[in-house]
């Protein structure tokens, strides 16, 4: 589907202020309805701890975008901007898709949520993201931008906040577990120091109090469950029966599996980053060559219906010939369990080693012209290298770069793209 101009335009700002009200909503929320598990512990903190969040930090890139373009497009006609909007298309499905199918496999981050906490959860990791895909899906295929290009600078640039966003994190979490470990935990919630945390984390300025049945766990160290690396245990207080401590949350197990966990996130993080950019971007790339032929001339409606029929057809046409090998295959299997029958029992095991005789035949034969194929090609790249290392750097290059765009091409017309627009009497 390809939608105007002023559509794109409508349903960014519409996007815009859903979003821009419930980042106020889940702001205020925070101060006054947090989570079970960031009740107890100061306002400040848990307001420190809400921005560090990556759906957090997303939500507001795409308010950022959103301006931007809105008042780029608006003010000064400027087109999209692919990389970007490919980008932050990114980052919000990546909220999505680790929210759902990460985070929530932990029992402890499910039962921390109120009703009003479930309602701006629903909204930052669901349909903001799902706006924002439906956005990128109806107004995309307008600019072309290759893999290969894109492989060559965009892919890192897409990377880049994640990786920033990681090592602060990481970073933050370190300082974090100094200063708010074990230690910490025990000496605040044991009940043997008068001054409490008011006393100690803000220095009597009221901002610290904390509601001691409410302990903190190790989102104040680290957003992510995932990210926590170390090994320890939050204890607090002691049992009545046995004066042994009490142990809030235990981190014990070797340190190694931990680190293992964090290590596995981060690649497997990394590989979604990487697949979900990609894919978008074969996505604009497959829409643009849907609306325009091979000279990048844009194709009217009914050239773009024509085509579609046309690509449809031949789809019927391939998977009707599918049909009747399968058919063939299967009547032949047919008239030789009938034609064994008629045979004498002595006969059927050579009847049935020439059938297979046969059919191992056909398929070697299927093989042998594959592996031709094969050998002309290696033939081909071989003299296509002796070419290449005869020629100038320059010459070369320029020369690879032809080649590609020739194979490419060749791929659009097979998938039906034509070289030019199509006429109607």
């Amino acid at each position: 589907m390809k939608i105007s101009k002023n559509l794109d335009f409508i349903l960014k700002l519409v996007i815009l202020n859903v979003l821009v009200l419930f980042l106020i909503f889940d702001f205020c929320s925070q101060i006054w309805f947090p989570k079970y598990n960031l009740g107890g512990i100061p306002t400040i903190e848990r307001i420190n701890i809400y921005y560090a969040f990556w759906t957090t930090q997303s939500n507001y890139i795409v308010v950022v975008y959103l301006i931007v373009t809105i008042f780029l497009q608006k003010i000064y006609g400027t087109q999209r901007l692919l990389g970007l909007e490919i980008a932050i298309t990114t980052y919000i499905t990546v909220t999505f898709i680790v929210f759902w199918f990460g985070l929530l496999a932990s029992p402890d981050e499910i039962g921390a949520y109120r009703p009003i906490n479930w309602v701006s959860t629903v909204v930052l990791h669901l349909v903001i993201p799902l706006f924002m895909v439906t956005q990128f899906f109806t107004t995309s295929g307008n600019v072309y931008m290759s893999i290969e290009d894109f492989n060559r600078f965009g892919i890192f640039c897409v990377c880049a906040y994640p990786v920033a966003y990681l090592v602060y994190v990481m970073i933050r979490g370190e300082l974090r577990f100094e200063q708010y470990g074990p230690d910490f935990f025990e000496f605040i919630y044991s009940g043997n120091q008068p001054i409490g945390w008011d006393g100690i984390f803000h220095n009597g300025n009221g901002i610290g109090i904390i509601d001691f049945d409410a302990r903190f766990n190790t989102q104040f160290y680290y957003p992510y469950w995932f990210l926590d690396f170390h090994k320890y245990e939050l204890k607090y207080g002691t049992n009545v029966i046995g004066g042994s401590e009490i142990v809030f949350f235990s981190h014990n197990n070797a340190q190694w599996t931990y680190v293992l966990v964090t290590i596995a996130a981060c690649l497997g993080i990394t590989g979604v980053f990487v697949g979900v950019t990609l894919g978008y971007l074969a996505l604009n790339n497959s829409k643009y060559y849907r609306w325009h032929d091979l000279n990048d001339v844009s194709l009217s409606k009914e050239e773009h219906d024509y085509r579609m029929a046309k690509r449809s057809a031949n789809r019927a046409i391939a998977r009707q010939e599918k049909k009747k090998v399968r058919i063939h295959d299967r009547v032949q299997w047919t008239n030789f369990k009938r034609k064994l029958k008629l045979v004498p029992k002595e006969y059927h095991e050579r009847e049935i080693e020439e059938f297979q005789r046969e059919k191992m035949q056909i398929f070697a034969e299927k093989l042998w012209d594959i592996e031709e194929n094969n050998i002309a090609k290696r033939q081909y790249n071989k003299r296509f290298e002796e070419m290449i290392n005869n020629l100038s750097k320059k010459d070369s290059e320029v020369v690879l770069r032809n080649v590609k765009e020739s194979k490419r091409y060749q791929k659009l017309v097979k998938k039906g793209v034509v070289n030019a627009k199509v006429r109607f009497e």
